[in-house]
């Protein structure tokens, strides 16, 4: 992700606390990155600041209370390998809108239609959750899974029928 002045953001998976280590030097993470990533640049590293954080699933237990409710990473997070974290908030949205519709037009059945908001949005949100988790651990044994998917992609983007039928299917894309 660029940054002001030429800096860049670089979000880097480890399998442990004691690989991540390793990576603190940044001569072992540039060349780590150069390994998953052919064609990153090969100039020398500086690190200015680090962050570590432990990914982890995360599921509210109910994504409506009454006078609230909650869409995107305050509802749920997923592994970022998958790509869908933005597009299941936007997801969220659009669905509770519709719930809102729903029981603006219909006040006596409002938390009728909040609830099923939250049950139908919530069994979606955890299948994905699943799915994109078990990329990441995935991507943990295997360090070339990114340049994998990423030709596996280019080829699916070549072949709309299949390209769509994978989307139904494996991320629930409407």
């Amino acid at each position: 992700m660029p940054l002001p002045a030429g800096k860049l953001r670089i979000g880097f998976q480890v399998a442990n606390s004691t690989e991540l280590s390793a990576y603190r030097d940044p001569a072992k993470l540039g060349n780590e990155i150069r390994k998953r990533f052919p064609g990153f640049p090969r100039t020398d590293l500086t690190i200015h600041e680090g962050h570590y954080y432990k990914l982890a699933r995360q599921l509210a237990h109910k994504f409506v209370t009454p006078g609230a409710a909650v869409v995107g990473d305050a509802a749920h997070t997923v592994h970022p390998t998958g790509g869908q974290g933005m597009n299941m908030g936007f997801v969220d949205a659009e669905h509770l809108a519709a719930a809102l519709e729903k029981a603006r037009a219909d006040p006596a059945a409002a938390e009728r239609h909040l609830a099923a908001y939250h049950y139908e949005r919530r069994k979606q949100v955890l299948s994905i959750q699943r799915r994109t988790h078990l990329l990441g651990v995935i991507g943990e044994w295997a360090p070339n899974w990114i340049t994998i998917t990423t030709m596996a992609l280019s080829a699916f983007n070549k072949a709309g029928p299949m390209k769509r039928r994978f989307g139904e299917l494996f991320m629930n894309v409407e």
